[in-house]
């Protein structure tokens, strides 16, 4: 299964602020990739990597090797990565142009996002989406949960 996560207030705090984890970069690698994951991130990425491909999904300007290269760092293999630029060449002329992510036009099974909104717009395209608030702390477990449900 491809599953998809959002970045921002998702795996790592930007507007809201949630526990991270203890995973820090080595030198001279943190003066690149200052953003620590949420708490739970990386061994959970980690192992879903197993069975399941990794993307992330971000409404960022980040770029495809930053962020291949910062999970790789981790141990993370992510298989894809959909930014900003690369969502919006996808919708361009295309009814889906007005959704801020559109999952299926890149084979996403599952996305997991932290805006109710992002939900409406999946809802509409009859894509899976789990909201995972930035304070909710049973997050992995939930997570996992969605993806057992879906098999």
């Amino acid at each position: 299964m491809r599953i998809a996560f959002d970045l921002d207030d998702t795996l790592i705090p930007t507007t809201q602020s949630f526990v991270v984890g203890s995973e820090k970069m080595k030198w001279p690698y943190r003066l690149i990739y200052k953003e620590e994951l949420r708490i739970g991130a990386v061994q959970l990425l980690v192992d879903l990597q197993i069975e399941h491909d990794i993307w992330i999904y971000t409404t960022s300007l980040r770029s495809t090797f930053y962020v291949k290269c910062w999970f790789k760092l981790l141990g993370i293999n992510i298989s894809g990565v959909v930014n900003q630029k690369s969502h919006n060449e996808a919708v361009r002329n295309t009814p889906r142009q007005r959704f801020s992510k559109a999952p299926t036009l890149f084979g996403i099974h599952l996305l997991v996002d932290d805006l109710p909104g992002v939900k409406i717009e999946c809802e509409q395209q009859n894509c899976k989406v789990l909201i995972i608030p930035p304070s909710e702390k049973n997050w992995v477990e939930i997570v996992k949960q969605e993806i057992e449900t879906i098999r």
